[in-house]
């Protein structure tokens, strides 16, 4: 059970399309590399994009225990030096995460209700953090 849960223990989905799972969880990063490294060595990729949906922002995991998002998050690409190449931070979430390699880069994408052009600086700020060297965002897409 790699889901984050709602309040009463039952996965988070997102609409009907997905459960969203806990990228901190050990198990799940296991299984997320063992299907996509089949796929990259298939077509050939160098890297992969990892997508968020800025929530759930406040998540507990299968058995109610509260989890950091943005401490899953860094502990997800940790784990995944060379493999995770993008990563969108939707609306901003987590919060100033740092992304340690050159290669890297993280891609804003912005939704409600952060969506107009005055939000833009906030979100790169949010996204990137104050942690020298942490950078803006390298794309980003008003969808």
């Amino acid at each position: 059970m790699c889901y984050l849960a709602i309040e009463d223990g039952a996965p988070e989905h997102l609409g009907d399309l997905l459960e969203i799972m806990n990228p901190g969880d050990e198990r799940w990063q296991r299984h997320w590399l063992g299907v996509h490294r089949a796929a990259l060595a298939a077509v050939g990729f160098g890297g992969l994009h990892l997508d968020t949906y800025g929530y759930p922002r406040a998540a507990r995991d299968h058995a109610g225990q509260p989890v950091d998002m943005g401490r899953a998050y860094r502990a997800f690409l940790a784990a995944f030096p060379a493999v995770v190449v993008s990563f969108n931070q939707v609306n901003g979430v987590p919060p100033g995460l740092r992304l340690r390699s050159a290669r890297r880069f993280r891609y804003l994408q912005v939704w409600p209700p952060n969506h107009a052009w005055r939000h833009l600086e906030g979100l790169i700020a949010r996204n990137a953090g104050s942690a020298p060297g942490a950078g803006a965002s390298g794309a980003g897409d008003q969808s």
